[in-house]
C-alpha cells in the first residue's frame, strides 16, 4: 500500500542567467504521515478549470487564486514528454506549488504519464516550474503508451451495463479492476517508484498495481461512468494508503478497492460503500492541505477534499447478503443458508446490522443459534443437500462480518 512521492529537484546551468534571481529546489523523498482531520470543504465559490477535461475537480475548487493558475498552467503542459517549463507572474510558495501540482494529478487520474516531481526558481518577482513525466519511456514509446490507455478505457467504458444505476455502475468498476490487477507487493516495498504502480496505467493496462494505482484507476473509470469520485489519502494497518470516495444517487461512499480485492470469498467488497464510521474503524484519515505547514508540504501526502459519507443504502454487503437486525427473527437468515446450499456456496455470509452488538451477536449465534439455522435449512431443502449442522464460523469484527462455513454431508 505504499504511496512514494518523488521529490527531485533540478536546478539547471541555464538558471542562472542573472544573479540577482533566487533559486529555489525541492529535494526530498518521503513516506505520508497520519494524522485525524475533518472534512474539507472548498473555501471560495466554485469556479471551472481551463482545462475541462476533468468532469468532476474538486481539488481545484479547493485552491486559492495562486494554486488555480498554477493548476491551470499544468493543464496547458502535459501533452510533453520532456521537462516542461511555465511561468507565473508572483513568487508561488512551494506549499502553493506542491498542492496545485498535486490538486491537478487527484483531479486527473488520466494523466498516468505526469510526476509529483518538480523544481522551480523565482526571478523578477515571478516563479518558473518545471514539470516532469515519466521517464521510464521515451516520447515515441509516451505516444504508444497513452494510444494503448486509451483504447483500455474506451473499451472498459464501451463493455459497462446498459440502462444501468449509479450502483451498478460503480460495482462494474470495482470488480473490473480487482478482476483484472493484482497488488504489486515488489512495488509497494520498494523506496522507489516501479514502472506503472502507482497509476491508472498500472491498474488498467499492466494489471499490477499498489493501492494507489487501484484507486486512480477506480477514480478513473467511474468519472468515465458519469460517477463523481474523489481519491483519499490515509492509513491502513500501519502503512500509508490510498482510497476514494464515489458519489451514488446523491450519496457519498468509501470504496477501497485494493482490500475488495481480497483472496477470501466473504472478505470480498467488504470495503464497497462505507460510511465514516465504518470506514475510519478501519483506516484513518491523513491531514487536509490547509493544516499542513509549509515544511510538511512534502512529506506527507494529503487530503484536498474528502465528503461526508454517511448513508449505508448501497453498501455492498447490505446489498449482497442476509443482514441479522433480530436474531429472534430468523427465517431470512435460513433461507440464505438454504439457498446458498442449493448453489453448492462455500459460505453463507451475514452482516450484522449497526442496531445490534456484533460481538453479543457472535456469541449468540456461535452458542447453538446458526446450529438451528442450518437444521431449519436442511428441513426447508429436503436434505438434498443436507448440511453438517456443526458449521465453523469466520467473522471480520471490524466491518460486521460473519461468514458461515457450510459442510455438505
Amino acid at each position: 500500500m505504499k504511496i512514494i512521492r518523488r521529490l527531485t529537484a533540478v536546478c539547471l546551468a541555464a538558471f542562472l542567467v542573472c544573479l540577482l534571481c533566487s533559486c529555489s529546489n525541492s529535494n526530498e523523498s518521503a513516506e505520508i504521515e497520519s494524522k485525524t482531520a475533518t472534512t474539507a470543504q472548498p473555501t471560495q465559490a466554485t469556479t471551472k478549470p481551463e482545462d475541462t477535461s476533468a468532469q468532476f475537480a474538486h481539488s481545484y475548487d479547493c485552491l486559492d487564486d495562486v494554486e488555480k493558475e498554477i493548476y491551470n498552467k499544468i493543464g496547458r503542459k502535459v501533452n510533453y514528454n520532456f521537462p516542461a517549463p511555465f511561468t507565473i507572474n508572483c513568487e508561488a510558495t512551494e506549499k502553493q506549488i506542491r498542492t496545485a501540482l498535486d490538486g491537478y494529478r487527484n483531479d486527473h487520474p488520466e494523466v498516468f504519464w505526469l510526476l509529483s516531481q518538480y523544481s522551480y526558481y523565482y526571478c523578477g518577482g515571478k516563479t518558473t516550474v518545471y514539470l516532469f513525466f515519466n521517464d521510464n519511456m521515451s516520447y515515441d514509446e509516451f505516444i504508444d503508451a497513452k494510444a494503448e490507455f486509451d483504447k483500455t478505457v474506451d473499451k472498459i467504458v464501451a463493455n459497462a451495463p446498459k440502462n444501468a444505476s449509479d450502483y451498478e455502475l460503480e460495482l462494474y468498476a470495482n470488480n473490473y479492476i480487482i478482476e483484472n490487477c493484482s497488488y504489486n507487493r515488489e512495488a509497494a516495498e520498494s523506496k522507489e517508484l516501479v514502472d506503472n504502480a502507482n497509476d491508472a496505467y498500472g491498474a488498467l493496462v499492466d494489471g499490477s498495481a499498489v493501492c494507489e494505482g487501484y484507486a486512480r484507476a477506480f477514480q478513473l473509470l467511474c468519472t468515465k461512468l458519469g460517477i463523481d469520485c474523489v481519491m483519499v489519502y490515509g492509513i491502513n494497518d500501519n502503512v500509508p494508503h490510498a482510497w476514494n470516495c464515489a458519489k451514488i444517487s446523491g450519496e457519498w461512499y468509501h470504496v477501497d478497492t485494493t482490500n475488495n480485492d481480497a483472496d477470501e470469498y466473504f472478505n470480498v467488497n467488504a470495503l464497497l460503500n462505507l460510511n465514516d464510521e465504518q470506514m475510519y474503524a478501519v483506516s484513518e484519515l491523513n491531514p487536509f492541505f490547509d493544516e499542513i505547514s509549509e515544511e510538511q508540504a512534502n512529506d506527507i501526502s494529503y487530503n484536498t477534499y474528502v465528503p461526508k459519507c454517511t448513508s449505508t443504502k448501497y453498501n455492498y454487503y447490505r446489498n449482497t447478503f442476509c443482514v441479522i437486525s433480530d436474531i429472534e427473527d430468523s427465517d431470512e437468515a435460513v433461507q440464505e443458508i438454504a439457498d446458498a446450499a442449493l448453489d453448492g456456496e462455500e459460505y453463507a455470509v451475514f452482516l450484522v446490522d449497526d442496531n445490534l452488538n456484533f460481538e453479543d451477536t457472535l456469541y449468540t449465534l456461535t452458542d447453538g443459534t446458526l446450529s438451528m439455522w442450518i437444521d431449519e435449512a436442511n428441513k426447508l431443502n429436503d436434505d438434498n443437500p443436507k448440511l453438517n449442522v456443526q458449521g465453523s464460523v469466520n467473522y471480520v469484527d471490524k466491518t460486521r462480518i460473519i461468514a458461515l462455513e457450510l459442510n455438505y454431508i
